[in-house]
């Protein structure tokens, strides 16, 4: 990777930092008191965030000649942060890894104010997204609740089974772009792998185990790195960010 695609990667996580700071300090103090303020934070700013959608999304609008807006880069981020968390405290309230994000944020929140967090994270992106629309001229707002709704990834998330590896079958990182109107994930084998990449590495910055997601991040580096060269639409960009957050 060139150091220019590595500047044009960092430039536009650093900007994602600045537009996530300055939506939290928006946030109405009457109707966000500290505490969930502090939560919010919490979990929106763990170390260690790999910032893998917003970089994500960044590169498949850029391919299609436009840019998504920084409420909605923050609201994707919110949904994906909402969604890891409502899946520690329905599967299991513990970890196996004290340097797991969930580890660090159950030690310091009771499980009460992180289910709070996480109900607070998936309606705020309705805040931030408000007047938007998709493709079709349908509010963004409702495809977004659709999508992370009862009838969405959070009933994908009930029927899921106990055990880690289930975890592996859902990803809200597929169901976000489908809600967005980019219709050729199912062809475009690059955008397909990428966004499973992504979630998986994910829930292993969240849960911090390494099987078995490890076997299934090296699978899907290899299908990617495969990909370079070949004629699938964003294919080179997609495998230079997984390159990218790796490092």
């Amino acid at each position: 990777m060139n150091n220019t695609i590595i500047d044009n990667f960092k430039r536009n996580r650093e900007k994602f930092e600045a537009a996530l700071d300055n939506f939290l300090a928006a946030l109405d103090k009457e109707h966000y008191p500290d505490s969930l303020r502090q939560s919010m934070a919490a979990v929106l700013k763990a170390p260690g965030a790999p910032r893998g959608l917003p970089l994500f999304l960044q590169i498949l609008a850029q391919s299609r000649g436009s840019n998504f807006s920084s409420g909605l880069l923050v609201a994707s981020e919110s949904l994906l942060r909402a969604f890891l968390l409502l899946t520690q405290l329905e599967i299991e309230n513990n970890s196996e890894n004290d340097k797991s994000v969930w580890s660090r944020l159950s030690k310091k929140y009771s499980q009460a104010q992180l289910l709070l967090t996480a109900d607070t994270l998936f309606t705020w992106p309705m805040e931030l997204i408000a007047g938007e629309t998709v493709s079709n001229s349908r509010p963004l707002s409702l495809a977004l609740a659709e999508t992370f709704g009862i009838k969405g990834c959070l009933a994908a998330l009930d029927s899921a089974g106990s055990a880690p590896a289930d975890l592996l079958e859902l990803n809200p990182f597929t169901e976000l772009i489908r809600a967005l109107g980019i219709s050729d994930i199912e062809i475009n084998k690059g955008i397909s792998s990428a966004a499973r990449w992504l979630y998986y590495n994910e829930l292993k910055q969240w849960f911090g185990r390494a099987a078995p997601v490890d076997r299934a991040l090296k699978e899907l580096e290899v299908r990617l790195s495969g990909l370079v060269g070949c004629e699938q639409p964003q294919a080179q960009p997609l495998a230079e960010l997984v390159s990218f957050i790796k490092d």
